[in-house]
């Protein structure tokens, strides 16, 4: 968003999924896959960046994830509900439930997620309902180095 704010910085800006996937293929000899199911929980920034899903996919092809389709992700993604919270507690947990019941129903075995928000604020559900809680920099912290 720097150049809509018309922002000059001294460096290129990098977004984190760029950033990932250039460690990874820069260590790909190191990449063990790891061979799970994720479902994305996109944070609502993510509107910004809607070329990112593509580098996503790369990401997670090499390292061995597996982004399972669902109602609720890429265009059709909802927010964790954080944004709801302050005003309607009800209606947050509600969106919460449908993207869990959304990965659950469609065999994922984790949530990957890009924003440490959406982490606090889905993963004591998400973990009620038997998925891992993984942030993208753990999902390649594991495939590379664990």
């Amino acid at each position: 968003m720097v150049d809509e704010y018309g922002v000059e910085l001294p460096f290129r800006a990098v977004h984190i999924i760029e950033y990932l996937l250039d460690h990874v293929q820069e260590h790909s000899s190191q990449v063990k896959p790891l061979g799970i199911r994720v479902a994305c929980q996109q944070p609502c920034a993510s509107r910004y960046t809607p070329w990112k899903d593509e580098q996503s996919e790369e990401l997670f092809r090499l390292i061995g994830v597996e982004r399972v389709e669902r109602q609720y992700d890429r265009l059709g993604a909802l927010c964790c509900g954080s944004a709801v919270m302050p005003r309607d507690r009800d209606k947050a947990a509600a969106i919460k439930e449908r993207n869990i019941t959304d990965a659950v129903d469609n065999a994922a075995q984790a949530m990957a997620y890009l924003c440490p928000l959406c982490v606090l604020n889905m993963r004591k559900l998400a973990g009620a309902a038997g998925l891992e809680n993984l942030h993208l920099i753990e999902l390649v912290n594991r495939a590379l180095y664990e």
